[in-house]
């Protein structure tokens, strides 16, 4: 059903959290000669390569795209709707804090490192599942009165 305006807000915010996957975090210039790098999701440093955050941000955003098609076509199960968009909201928020977590600790031992626009982009994602969540609850609501006046 994806005439519900929640559905929508949905599909906005799974397109939005495969863009994030796909474009990149920021720029990395290394405090040796090297050129800059583009720091995407799949990006796979050296620095990174023996450390689990790079993985638990993937995982995190994948995750949170699987629940959140997965959600757009739980419509007949309101109250399930609303848990999957609450996980997908501490999912993002998850990314979040392991993206920090990197551009923060991880990527200032390896030189300086500037998010580019595509980083606000799961903050957005919460705004939406914020949306979408307000929504189903209105809908719950809008059906638990049709059932009072029956």
């Amino acid at each position: 059903m994806i005439q519900r305006k929640q559905s929508l807000f949905l599909l906005c915010a799974l397109i939005l959290t495969i863009l994030t996957l796909c474009l990149p975090l920021g720029t990395l210039e290394p405090k040796a000669l090297t050129g800059a790098v583009a720091v995407t999701e799949f990006t796979t440093l050296p620095l990174e390569s023996a450390g689990i955050m790079g993985w638990i941000g993937r995982g995190a955003l994948i995750l949170s795209a699987v629940v959140c098609l997965l959600s757009i076509f739980d419509f007949k199960d309101r109250k399930r709707q609303m848990d999957e968009t609450v996980f997908c909201i501490i999912l993002c928020v998850l990314w979040a804090v392991v993206a920090g977590y990197r551009a923060f600790a991880v990527f200032p031992a390896v030189g300086s490192f500037t998010f580019h626009w595509s980083a606000i982009l799961p903050v957005v994602n919460i705004i939406l599942y914020l949306m979408a969540r307000h929504g189903i609850k209105q809908d719950e609501e809008l059906i638990k009165s049709m059932d009072r006046i029956r």
